[in-house]
Parts: C-alpha cells; sequence; structure tokens
C-alpha cells in the first residue's frame, strides 16, 4: 500500500499566512509526498520518519505562532492606553503639563 499523508491527517492544501513558513512547509512536504514506499517498508527508514516528525512539529509551531500573533493584535486593537485616553486631550489642548497647587 503506497503511503497516503492524510493517513497521518496531514492536508496537502494546509496554508500559512507567513510566506517564508509556507514555503518551508511545501519544501518539507514535497520531501515527505515523494516517498512511493509502503508502510512495512517506512518502518526502517528513518529519514522519511524524521521528515514526516519534523514537517508535523513545524506545522505545529508555526499554526501556534499565527494563533499568539493574532491574539497579540486583537489585544493591542483592545487595549486601553491610559496615557492617549486621559491625557491625550490636555496635551492636545496645549496644556502639556500639569501644575500642582
Amino acid at each position: 500500500m503506497k503511503i497516503n499523508l492524510e493517513q497521518f491527517g496531514i492536508q496537502k492544501d494546509y496554508e500559512l499566512k507567513d510566506a517564508d513558513h509556507q514555503r518551508q512547509f511545501l519544501g518539507l512536504l514535497k520531501k515527505v509526498d515523494t516517498s512511493y514506499k509502503s508502510f512495512e517498508a517506512l518502518n526502517y527508514d528513518i529519514k522519511f520518519i524524521t521528515s514526516v516528525i519534523e514537517l508535523l512539529s513545524k506545522i505545529k509551531a508555526w499554526s501556534n505562532e499565527e494563533i499568539m500573533l493574532e491574539i497579540e493584535n486583537k489585544n493591542q486593537n483592545n487595549h486601553w492606553d491610559f496615557d492617549r485616553i486621559l491625557l491625550g486631550p490636555l496635551i492636545r489642548s496645549g496644556m502639556n503639563q500639569l501644575s500642582v497647587g
């Protein structure tokens, strides 16, 4: 039986937002996909298994990185900046120095 990446749960059309990660993904995918061996033969092919492990770990790391970037961007957009909110109107009106009584 020929190897099928879907048997490992790997989608060939998986897309990453980062162009460099996508390029690396496609290169690793090609390495893994070019093996026309049976599962029995793969038991002895350490390079193939190493490539699959590398591909899966990179997909996991890249996906986690993209999720964290989305969370950070969302948090930055919703972040309340005390100085901007409270002192911004004072600075714009020319009262950039607060005097103490």
